[in-house]
């Protein structure tokens, strides 16, 4: 079950130091977390009628409707419940602070306020 909607904080990890160009997203990602079953990361999940609106998978791509592809049973990081990634992430006294940020030095992976994923590479 989706759990119930909290203002967005903000989840920074610390990828491994790199040596030479800047890693790929899904590199990033699989060297920061533990995600042997590759669960997707976020899901967000309709209140009405439970279908899936939004989801980063455990390489770091954006699915959103209607081109969700086929989501994991649970997420590693956030599993939340509304109708739009705002919904689900809602920002205070108007903050834009990214949801996920992955860094080694420098951001190497991000997911801003909006659900969009940017990564340096």
């Amino acid at each position: 079950m989706a759990s119930p909607n909290k203002p967005a904080t903000s989840i920074s990890v610390k990828a491994p130091s790199t040596v030479g160009s800047a890693p790929t997203a899904a590199n990033a990602i699989s060297q920061s977390f533990t995600n042997v079953s590759q669960q997707d990361l976020i899901q967000i999940i309709s209140p009405n009628g439970g279908a899936l609106v939004y989801r980063l998978d455990y390489q770091g791509n954006v699915f959103t409707v209607p081109s969700i592809g086929t989501p994991t049973p649970t997420a590693l990081l956030s599993r939340r419940s509304g109708n739009s990634f705002a919904s689900a992430f809602p920002q205070l006294n108007g903050n834009s602070a990214d949801v996920l940020t992955i860094s080694n030095g420098a951001i190497v992976f991000r997911i801003d306020s909006l659900g969009n994923a940017h990564t340096n590479s």
